[in-house]
């Protein structure tokens, strides 16, 4: 995952998201999608049945046809990450996240290889950087080659796992 492998991009931005409690998602499609269309294969907006019928339901791939990936949490908490930029980054994506304050697994994941979204303020920035990617090929080459993950962060990740086994093997002793 630290350098996932970047194949060619036909499509834009792609949300996948059965829910939408809080109106985050729309939100920011609606954002994106001044720069150019975004795809919804889901619940959420959809717009886009091809996630079922050409890919089966495999998010990975069907994301690996995107430059963008929208992928925010449904809740914002410190620690709370689900799989959301994960497979992003698997598929070759530039995450545009929102979530855990905004420090997605800061022992894992380069926070500069993504776009964190600020739900609550100013996203001109945000907007400006995705149009430039979108519109200067080379940039969002040189943008998709960033390491994904932070140096050490496969060691932080097995340290954690002898921890939960450590912990685990302590409660039925």
């Amino acid at each position: 995952m630290r350098y996932p492998q970047i194949v060619q991009k036909q499509c834009f931005a792609a949300l996948i998201a059965r829910y939408d409690w809080r109106g985050t998602r729309s939100s920011i499609v609606h954002d994106i999608s001044s720069v150019a269309g975004v795809s919804c294969p889901s619940a959420v907006l959809h717009n886009d049945d091809t996630l079922v019928t050409q890919f089966k339901n495999n998010k990975v791939e069907y994301l690996k046809q995107f430059i963008f990936n929208i992928c925010p949490e449904n809740t914002n908490n410190i620690g709370y990450v689900t799989e959301k930029p994960f497979e992003a980054i698997s598929a070759g994506c530039i995450p545009i996240y929102w979530g855990s304050f905004n420090q997605p697994e800061p022992q894992v994941l380069n926070h500069d290889a993504m776009i964190l979204w600020n739900m609550f303020g100013d996203n001109a920035a945000n907007l400006k950087q995705v149009e430039d990617l979108y519109t200067h090929p080379q940039l969002m080459l040189e943008f998709l080659h960033q390491p994904r993950l932070v140096e050490n962060a496969e060691d932080y990740v097995i340290e954690t796992i002898h921890q939960l086994e450590n912990r685990l093997r302590s409660l039925y002793h």
